[in-house]
């Protein structure tokens, strides 16, 4: 293998014609501004040139397509290793995706249970054990061994549903060279025709318990016969038996085997363990009442009955005072007197008996449940639908209490858990409990290795910092910090070498407690024999690189240059670039002139008890900056977005997208006239979708070529230069530029539109030009450029200046909105805000803001966020990056740990306070900050 990775004229997106080498085996941190090159350079280069050399080694079907896949544009690209990518793509959104799947931990469990678990009877709770032949035949030697002979090996007679055909199952056993049947009478000739054999046929139409059937003698075994002879006894017996033996000693006890999983107290048959038996995506393991989700929809009392200090006269029950169903209100006040119904009683006050008449109905009235029965036979109807859906939500599904695994999955246990209760745990806990696991003998020898891979699997993800979630978490609740770092997690279980690693921010959603693990797992993957490539901005990750580069001077057409390339102590030593100069303290947040002191009142948030909440009161001050920190799983996310956002939906009179979580009441929100949540994500999937439409400049410019002369000889309006009509936009990539092919055994490949050459319009619409451009060329404009090419469009230029404003003045126009960072969405989001005209006041949520941003980019952000709050609205923030927290006007930080450790608020206040606060793991990390802006 070549000793470095060497690249030469490399011109990928805004890159300008660079040369590098990287050596291999080497902690390489690539760093500089927003949109500087650092993704094009790692990802759409590197990785991209070693995927498409992988595919070239694949089948004929495959490599039909490379002719058409764009390679990155360069000039040579020499020492390529194997590459593996650990990007910031959002999480799974099936409700079937947990944590346990995405890890394969879950894969590791169904197999350990499946052959070490003790299966529990469904009826008695006794264990289940079958009894294998080999272990049938070491008994009855044993037993022969010992004075016990004759023994009669016999197969209990299947039952009948006649007489007739009881008879006809004795001749056939009589054909195959059997010649004895045992009774209660005794033991019968089968070459007999008295009365005797009749009394077996009709014992054989009727239920009796196993011991006691007729049973077919398959042997007769001495002392002197041998282990072989036993052997065929014992399998012929199963065979005919059906997988049951009876074993008759020379006293008269009859004993009962089973080949399969039969409780031998109560008979009852138990499923055999397979690995698909602890699967919730298997029908044969999934819960049957939920199907495998572990919740239900269903009509909640809740929100049926919103005021239950309302009486039912008074119309209590919700549904029934609409227009359109008041009928089902005056039916029920009419009916209530026969079910002696106090309507002049508020329904909490209303005994259970009474409430569960209203609910499923009394006499002829249907009560709730069937006005809603009723309902769902026009469900086809839009309107319906919706106005169902306002009274019914997700609950826990009651038959499996939310594991979604059926009974007889959840009656086998392994060191004294369930698999149910056991993706309940956190991955730490799950982690010991696998420690404690004793084996020996056989098991032992075979059974190790897979402990030591789920050991080592579940430890990489302790090790990333998500040790406290729980295996069964739904992959759609993760952050995008959370599910980045259990993707690095599992290719870090893979254990690859040689192979060049390119990470994109995997510090992104860490507290800076725990960056310094993390470093530490990336230098394990580098020393075993690995190239690790990260794009980073975080200072303990540059300070602890082998080599930097660094690119700029700015972003866009301002970087792509290699600024800086070699150790971190020539870039602090002698280099004078962003980055350089944010590591030697000078550039960066400006001290803050004053904090702002509570005016407007406060935001509480009383007895939050969501997930590891803990009850805790927090209170937010009105029209300020405030920053929510903790490490992560201390309940930030839980706080803000399954409590405080959709309970000031419900507040506003929005629809939220979830229930509140646990609280007793939120307090303090009178007077906001909106919220807005800005959170990581794509901004859309749709590739039609850019910064120029989402900002609605791209209106403003498709009526500038549409007024064109160009444009009215051709008889084009606004709507040819849209993606989304028809008629003016491609028809093979539809407005896209692109079309994906389905490579169904790999990843999609996304080629450039062959029609349109990734022009995204038809030929007849590019004629049409504006100031010397057609449409295609305004779309490969930047911000920056098209502020300067459109300044005397006044709706163009308002639209763009907040983009400029948020430092996004180096994408271009007509950039795929899924292609953009999750730094780069967050600011776009914003930026709509930012250029929003009208009053009122607001409270703005925002989580982790700072993502992809380069740290001398964060005073940009910290100022654009102080617009907001100078507005008189309030802004709160989860956030790690102290920089950004310690501009904040006030701090609540949540732990002091995470998972079941966190919850808890370690401290409230003003940045000052909370750096004083010995316990707080972000006070320590505040101070460093402080200590920055000069602040005591």
């Amino acid at each position: 293998m070549a000793e470095a990775l060497e690249l030469t004229g490399v011109r990928v997106h805004n890159l300008k014609n660079l040369n590098l080498v990287l050596p291999h085996h080497r902690l390489i941190v690539v760093t500089g501004p927003s949109g500087s090159g650092k993704s094009s350079l790692a990802f759409d280069t590197i990785y991209t040139e070693g995927q498409r050399r992988y595919t070239e080694s694949l089948n004929p079907y495959v490599r039909q397509f490379l002719e058409r896949m764009e390679k990155p544009e360069l000039d040579t690209a020499a020492g390529i290793t194997p590459t593996v990518a650990v990007g910031r793509t959002p999480p799974p959104r099936s409700s079937r995706s947990t944590v346990a799947t995405m890890t394969e931990v879950a894969d590791v469990l169904r197999l350990l249970f499946s052959r070490l678990g003790t299966v529990l009877c469904q009826g008695c709770g006794e264990p289940v054990r079958p009894d294998p032949p080999g272990q049938v035949t070491e008994l009855i030697r044993a037993e022969l061994d010992a004075g016990q002979s004759p023994l009669l090996v016999s197969a209990p007679l299947p039952i009948t549903d006649s007489t007739e055909e009881a008879n006809s199952r004795l001749r056939a056993l009589l054909k195959e060279g059997y010649l004895r049947v045992w009774s209660e009478d005794g033991i019968v000739r089968l070459d007999s025709c008295d009365s005797d054999l009749c009394a077996v046929a009709d014992r054989m139409s009727v239920s009796v318990p196993y011991p006691e059937r007729p049973a077919l003698i398959i042997d007769r075994l001495t002392a002197s016969v041998t282990r072989s002879r036993i052997r065929e006894a014992v399998e012929n017996a199963y065979r005919e038996g059906g997988g049951y033996l009876v074993l008759q000693k020379p006293g008269g006890d009859r004993e009962l085997f089973t080949e399969g999983y039969v409780c031998s107290t109560c008979l009852r048959e138990a499923p055999q363990p397979r690995p698909q038996l602890f699967s919730f995506n298997s029908p044969y393991g999934a819960c049957p009442a939920c199907e495998g989700f572990g919740a239900l929809i269903a009509y909640l009392p809740d929100l049926v009955v919103p005021d239950p200090t309302r009486t039912l006269e008074e119309g209590a029950v919700e549904p029934w005072t609409k227009p359109a169903y008041r009928r089902w209100h005056r039916r029920f006040l009419e009916a209530a007197p026969e079910a002696d119904l106090r309507l002049d009683v508020p329904w909490e006050d209303l005994d259970r008996a009474e409430q569960k008449l209203v609910w499923e109905g009394f006499g002829r009235f249907r009560g709730v449940e069937g006005f809603f029965r009723k309902l769902e036979r026009k469900k086809y109807k839009v309107h319906v639908r919706v106005f169902m859906a306002r009274y019914r939500s997700y609950v826990t599904c009651t038959e499996c209490s939310g594991t979604r695994l059926r009974p007889e999955a959840r009656g086998v246990v392994l060191g004294g858990e369930d698999m149910g209760t056991l993706l309940s745990h956190s991955i730490s806990d799950v982690r010991k409990w696998l420690g404690s696991l004793e084996l020996s003998g056989e098991r032992a020898a075979v059974f190790a290795p897979i402990l030591r891979e789920a050991e080592s699997r579940l430890e990489y993800l302790e090790e990333v910092g998500v040790g406290y979630l729980t295996l069964d978490r739904l992959s759609r609740t993760l952050s995008g910090g959370e599910a980045q770092r259990i993707a690095l997690a599992s290719v870090m279980g893979a254990a690859l070498v040689d192979t060049t690693y390119i990470l994109d921010e995997p510090s992104v959603g860490l507290h800076p407690r725990d960056v310094g693990r993390l470093i530490r797992i990336v230098k394990r993957l580098r020393d075993s024999d690995n190239t690790v490539i990260v794009v980073e901005h975080d200072r303990d990750f540059i300070e602890s690189a082998d080599l930097i580069v660094d690119l700029g001077p700015g972003g866009g057409r301002q970087g792509g240059e290699i600024v800086y390339q070699g150790t971190v102590h020539g870039l602090l030593a002698g280099a004078d670039t962003a980055t350089s100069r944010y590591l030697q303290g000078r550039i960066g947040p400006v001290r803050p002139l004053r904090r702002r002191q509570p005016r407007q009142g406060w935001l509480k948030i009383l007895g939050a008890a969501e997930h590891n909440l803990r009850g805790i009161d927090v209170e937010i001050p009105r029209g300020m900056f405030t920053c929510i920190t903790g490490v992560s799983g201390s309940g930030k996310s839980t706080l803000i977005y399954d409590i405080l956002k959709p309970s000031i939906e419900l507040a506003l009179g929005l629809e939220p997208a979830r229930r509140p979580g646990k609280h007793h009441c939120i307090e303090g929100y009178e007077g906001l006239d909106g919220l807005e949540s800005i959170e990581q994500g794509p901004l859309t999937a749709n590739r039609r979708s850019n910064p120029a439409t989402y900002t609605k400049a791209w209106d403003g410019i498709r009526k500038a070529f549409a007024e064109t002369e160009g444009a009215k000889r051709r008889g084009l309006n606004a709507g040819a230069f849209s993606f989304n009509i028809k008629g003016g936009r491609c028809p093979e990539c539809r407005g896209e530029g692109t079309v994906s092919v389905d490579m169904q055994f790999m990843a999609d490949v996304t080629l450039r539109c062959e029609s349109c050459n990734g022009k995204r319009f038809t030929p007849r619409v590019l004629e049409v030009r504006y100031r010397g451009k057609n449409i295609a060329d305004v779309l490969d404009l930047t911000v920056d450029g098209a502020l300067q090419f459109f300044q005397s469009h006044r709706g163009v230029v308002r639209a763009l200046k907040p983009l400029q404003r948020v430092g996004l003045g180096y994408l271009r126009l007509g950039q795929p909105a899924p292609t953009l960072s999750a730094g780069e969405a967050q600011r776009l989001k914003l930026a709509t805000h930012l250029g929003r005209r009208g009053g009122g006041s607001r409270l703005y949520l925002f989580d982790e803001p700072t993502t992809g941003l380069h740290r001398t980019e964060v005073c940009r952000l910290v100022d654009c966020i102080e617009e907001l709050v100078e507005q008189r609205h309030t802004v709160v923030v989860i956030e790690h990056n102290m920089d950004l927290v310690s501009r904040a006007d006030w701090v609540i930080d949540l732990g002091p740990e995470g998972g079941g450790d966190g919850g808890r608020i370690v401290a409230s206040g003003r940045p000052e306070e909370v750096a004083g606060e010995p316990n707080s793991y972000t006070g320590c990390a505040l101070r460093g900050a402080l200590e920055r802006l000069g602040v005591d």
